[in-house]
């Protein structure tokens, strides 16, 4: 019995200082929230005056603002009416100066009416006594030249007939000219002509076409063919005898006949002196002429031929 009731003894000690303990924690709860709340009211009361200062202080600030705000408009108020008045007097000041401007142009613009009016009157005079000084200065002229062509008539007509007899004489002398270079050109081309024929009759000249006559025969006929014509003919044997001037042309370029041994001008001389008697278009030439046509050139190129240029 007495072990029960001591446990039961520790059990109420320890119960008894457990709600001792609680109750400890309650009141310093209770301190520190009753300190908190008066913490709270002190912010509380300090935040407040700071509030109602700032509160004052902006009153006053914007009240500052708006009397700035009326002077400043008041100030740009009598700037604008200072600007208003200068405007108008600048205004007044333009017109007046305009209309005395105007005022003193009318009255120069009359000034200068009536000295244009003088000029005029002034330049009409003088225009009409000029105009009669100039018709009795041309008549006087016209006399004089009429009496002059009466003096000169006949010394002018034996002038043009001294002119008309120095024409004629010019004219006779251009045409025995011409005459005269016609006639030495025809005896060159006689000249010309004469040597070709003695080339044609020269035996080492007939034996060297003889010799290689086959081969010069070959070379015409090619280049009868060689002619890009866009005639369409079915006879062949009058193609392979007939040899075109652009033929030629190339044949003596191929093989540098021009410029080595004569000109191109020469050649084409030689062409048309080979086609001249004859009627056929366009103008071509046969193998005969051909070998006439070497000769013509071997006759131009005799110096470099034998190697003395």
């Amino acid at each position: 019995g007495d072990k029960y009731r001591g446990i039961g003894q520790v059990k109420n000690r320890v119960i008894q200082k457990r709600e001792e303990e609680e109750v400890r924690k309650k009141e310093e709860h209770e301190d520190r929230e009753r300190k908190r709340k008066l913490r709270m009211q002190v912010v509380s009361k300090e935040q407040k005056k700071i509030n109602e200062e700032n509160a004052k202080k902006k009153a006053e600030a914007d009240k500052a603002k708006e009397q700035a705000a009326a002077d400043k408009a008041k100030e740009e108020k009598l700037k604008a009416d200072k600007r208003k008045e200068l405007r108008k007097a600048v205004t007044k000041a333009k017109k007046e100066r305009e209309e005395e401007e105007k005022k003193k142009k009318e009255e120069d613009d009359a000034a200068n009416a009536e000295k244009r009016k003088a000029e005029e009157a002034e330049k009409k005079k003088k225009h009409a006594e000029f105009l009669a000084s100039q018709k009795q200065k041309q008549a006087e002229q016209f006399k004089n030249l009429e009496k002059k062509h009466e003096n000169q008539r006949d010394g002018y007509q034996e002038k043009m007939a001294e002119e008309e007899k120095k024409k004629k004489q010019k004219e006779k002398e251009r045409a025995e000219k011409m005459l005269k270079q016609e006639r030495e050109k025809r005896a060159k081309e006689v000249e010309r002509n004469e040597k070709i024929q003695q080339l044609k009759d020269n035996p080492e000249v007939q034996a060297c076409f003889k010799k290689h006559k086959k081969a010069l025969k070959h070379l015409y006929q090619f280049y009868c063919k060689a002619s890009d014509s866009q005639e369409i003919t079915f006879d062949l044997e009058s193609r392979l005898n007939t040899l075109q001037f652009k033929d030629f042309l190339k044949l003596c370029r191929h093989f540098n006949v021009y410029p080595t041994i004569a000109t191109k001008d020469d050649v084409i001389f030689i062409f048309r002196q080979l086609t001249r008697e004859k009627n056929v278009q366009p103008p071509t030439i046969n193998f005969d002429d051909f070998l006439e046509g070497l000769l013509r050139i071997s006759a131009i190129g005799e110096k470099v031929l034998n190697g003395k240029e």
